[in-house]
């Protein structure tokens, strides 16, 4: 993903961006955001063609990016795929594993920075990392049917903990839910 012309206005300092930090041209991969910014322009960029030029307009609410009040980025962006992964039904288990491991990872680390805006986006990781573990077919991950169902119990644990330091008590109930569902004794549920 390559940005030209970047304009960005927002009254406090620049919001923290892989996209606004690279220079033009330069390639990222989408899917790996670890910020609200980066995580909205990659919305926008999913709903681009290839050789695509279109103005983004991002608005976020403040507690997403640690302001009191919201923000508005708008830029132009300039979309030119250079290698495409594969799809979802052609990669392994093995691989749909390690992309859910990657994110349970990141959302651990950025969990552990204590910041709200940082809580949130761990939030959303420990969900796509569930998401991904999901895609796993009960007959081609017979073999790491252990792990996944570890890592899937893990996020759902730092769901739960989210939900519950949020007061979203319903949330919170339900993830903790589904872990008893599967292991009666968890003592963190």
């Amino acid at each position: 993903v390559s940005l030209q012309e970047v304009c960005c206005s927002c009254e406090m300092k620049l919001l923290e961006s892989k996209y606004f930090n690279s220079k033009a041209f330069e390639s990222c991969i989408l899917g790996d955001a670890t910020t609200a910014l980066d995580r909205a322009l990659e919305t926008g960029f999913s709903l681009m063609s290839n050789e695509e030029t279109a103005n983004i307009v991002v608005s976020l609410p403040g507690k997403l990016v640690d302001l009191p009040e919201s923000v508005s980025v708008t830029c132009t962006a300039h979309l030119r795929i250079i290698e495409n992964n594969k799809m979802v039904y052609e990669l392994s288990a093995a691989e749909k594993l390690g992309i859910a491991v990657k994110y349970k990872n990141t959302g651990v680390t950025l969990y552990k920075e204590g910041l709200l805006h940082k809580q949130i986006l761990a939030f959303f990781m420990f969900s796509d990392a569930v998401k991904w573990l999901c895609m796993i077919g009960p007959e081609e991950g017979e073999d790491l049917s252990k792990e996944a169902t570890t890592i899937k119990m893990q996020c759902y644990n730092n769901i739960a903990l989210f939900h519950l330091q949020q007061q979203n008590y319903r949330l919170c109930i339900a993830a903790a839910t589904t872990l008893l569902n599967v292991d009666g004794s968890n003592v963190k549920a």
